[in-house]
């Protein structure tokens, strides 16, 4: 049922070309991301950001592969681990056989994770599907900036990225 969902949302964008198509599945995705976050309490913490975020909450025409965050108060000892999980669950759920990478080092201001996936491809009806060989890994990366010093960030305006 869940691949069928991601069906459906692909199918929408009606796309013309392998490039449109990996976009699209990238979007999907960051979608599914972005709302398994918000089912737990990491917005009460931390804020979206940067280029997916002017996407999403503007209607920019632009791709992002990334997904940035900002913490609303630094907290050098943040652990993103928890919600990696989350996520790696909520995307199983999907379908994807996923691998998630998490690059975050103690004591680095900047936490990062990748979300890898090339499942997906398999399941879907893809119009654009390599010919010989399989489809192009897709990378989502997420950044959580735990001590962000001079970011401003409005919580009560999602619309300000």
């Amino acid at each position: 049922m869940s691949v069928k969902m991601i069906q459906d949302r692909l199918d929408g964008y009606h796309c013309l070309s392998s490039l449109e198509e990996e976009q699209s599945l990238r979007e999907i995705t960051q979608e599914i991301l972005m709302a398994a976050l918000g089912r737990t309490d990491f917005f009460k913490k931390a804020g979206f950001q940067g280029g997916t975020c002017l996407r999403v909450f503007h209607g920019l025409n632009r791709f992002s592969e990334d997904l940035d965050f900002a913490l609303q108060e630094g907290n050098p000892s943040f652990d993103l681990r928890p919600y990696l999980d989350i996520l790696e669950k909520e995307l199983t759920a999907y379908g994807f056989e996923l691998e998630m990478d998490d690059r975050s080092k103690v004591g680095q201001t900047v936490r990062k994770a990748f979300v890898k996936d090339d499942s997906l491809g398999n399941l879907l009806k893809l119009n654009f599907k390599p010919a010989s060989g399989p489809m192009r890994k897709m990378r989502i990366k997420l950044e959580l900036d735990t001590n962000p010093q001079n970011v401003v960030l409005h919580m009560s305006s999602p619309e300000t990225c």
